[in-house]
């Protein structure tokens, strides 16, 4: 459980506080928040890497964000 809120605290802390914008190009659109199974994901892949370069996983992080 303390893991869980440790990337609870993450997600909540990476969330900007940013003012809502009118809609935009799906491009210019910015990136949801990062959750905690993404956070995890992240971070799991940090500590136990995968077969794919950080430049794929990053590429992959901001793909899943933007869709």
């Amino acid at each position: 459980m303390l893991a869980l809120a440790f990337l609870t605290a993450l997600a909540a802390n990476s969330a900007s506080d940013r003012p809502a914008q009118p809609a935009h190009s799906t491009r210019s659109r910015p990136l949801t928040q990062l959750t905690v199974p993404e956070i995890r994901h992240l971070l799991a892949a940090v500590f136990d890497p995968p077969a794919v370069s950080a430049a794929k996983l990053l590429h992959w992080s901001n793909w899943r964000r933007q869709h």
